[in-house]
C-alpha cells in the first residue's frame, strides 16, 4: 500500500511538471507586435524589449492613431499580443476613434484578434507624459506637446531632451515602478474629472511586457 501511494504521488508530480513545462513553452514562444507612432516611442520600446527576437517594434502604421490600430489589427493573426502606441497631439477625433476601435474592434478584424491580447498605449498630449510620471505625479494640463517637453527638460538627466534620442529607457528604467503607480493614479483622476488631459495608458503595455519578460527572461 505504501509503495502504491508513493507511485501515485510520483505520477501526480510528473503530470504537474509536464503541465508547467507546456505552459512555459507556450509563454516562451509568445510573440508581440508593438506598433508605434514615432521614433521616440519606437526607441523606448526597443530598449525595453532588449533585442528579443519574439518582439517586433515597428512604425509601419504611420503617424495617425487610426492607422496604427488598423495596422495592428490587420497583422494581429501572426502574434499573441499587439500593442498600439499613439498620441493625442492635435487630432482629438482620430485619437478618440483609435481608442474606441481598441475597445470595440470592427467586425472585419475579429477573426484576426481572436484569442489575442490587444493593448492600448495612448497618451494625451504626447508620449512624454509617460516620461514625466517617472519623476512625479501631476494633473497639470498641457496645451501641446511642446509644453510637456519643456516640463520634462526641468528633470535631472533630461535637460537637453531630444525626442528621437536612443537613451531614454536606460535613464528611466529604475523608476519604472514609480511611473506605473503614477500613471494609474493619473488615469483614475482623469476618469473622475472627465478631463483626460493629461493621461496615459502606456503603463498597461510596459507592465504587461515586463511581467512576461520576468517570467521568461
Amino acid at each position: 500500500m505504501a509503495s502504491d501511494k508513493i507511485f501515485q504521488k510520483r505520477q501526480a508530480a510528473s503530470a504537474e511538471a509536464l503541465k508547467r513545462r507546456r505552459i512555459n513553452e507556450r509563454s516562451e514562444n509568445k510573440t508581440y507586435l508593438i506598433v508605434c507612432e514615432g521614433h521616440t516611442e519606437e526607441n523606448y520600446f526597443r530598449q525595453l524589449c532588449g533585442g528579443r527576437t519574439n518582439v517586433k517594434v515597428t512604425l509601419d502604421g504611420g503617424q495617425c492613431p487610426v492607422g496604427i490600430v488598423t495596422y495592428a489589427f490587420e497583422n494581429a493573426e501572426e502574434y499573441d499580443a499587439v500593442i498600439c502606441v499613439f498620441d493625442h497631439d492635435k487630432n482629438q477625433e482620430k485619437f478618440s476613434q483609435a481608442r474606441k476601435m481598441i475597445k470595440h474592434p470592427p467586425s472585419q478584424y475579429r477573426k484576426n484578434l481572436k484569442n489575442k491580447k490587444c493593448i492600448e498605449a495612448a497618451s494625451n498630449r504626447c508620449f512624454e507624459i509617460w516620461f514625466l510620471l517617472h519623476f512625479s505625479f501631476s494633473t497639470k494640463a498641457f496645451d501641446c506637446c511642446d509644453d510637456v517637453i519643456a516640463m520634462l527638460r526641468t528633470k535631472t538627466g533630461f535637460e537637453k531632451y531630444k525626442k528621437a534620442d536612443g537613451t531614454h529607457y536606460k535613464l528611466l528604467a529604475d523608476k519604472t515602478a514609480t511611473a506605473i503607480a503614477n500613471a494609474i493614479k493619473l488615469e483614475k483622476s482623469a476618469e473622475a474629472s472627465d478631463s483626460p488631459n493629461p493621461m496615459t495608458t502606456v503603463h498597461y503595455a510596459v507592465d504587461y511586457l515586463l511581467k512576461g519578460f520576468r517570467e521568461h527572461p
